[in-house]
């Protein structure tokens, strides 16, 4: 972030802003909490009002592990993902599938 600059008017460089009063009190507030070498506790950060987001990384390197088993990730592997560990149908897996039953009728009229 960079230093905050004093002779600039942000208030009227705002001026386009819906609220620009707020937004200029915002980015100085920013600018004391992140500028350069400054490092807040968690407690002062909650007390500014700047919370911590919702994070949205996984909690597990590999979703459905606590599940998984030799046969589960066996059948996921024989069966296109079809059966065992895994998610929902995929394009890849409906293409799969249809191609199978076009084969399993050509089989039925053949016999």
């Amino acid at each position: 972030m960079r230093a905050p600059d004093d002779s600039v008017d942000l208030i009227k460089v705002l001026s386009g802003h819906f609220d620009p009063e707020l937004a200029a009190q915002r980015i100085t507030e920013m600018q004391k909490v992140l500028g350069a070498g400054k490092l807040i506790d968690n407690e002062e950060r909650k007390r500014l009002g700047w919370d911590e987001a919702y994070d949205l990384r996984p909690w597990d390197e590999f979703p459905d592990t606590e599940h998984a088993s030799a046969l589960t990730v066996i059948l996921q592997n024989v069966t296109g993902g079809w059966l065992g560990n895994g998610g929902g149908p995929t394009t890849k897996s409906l293409n799969l599938g249809k191609r199978y039953r076009e084969m399993m009728e050509d089989y039925v009229k053949c016999s």
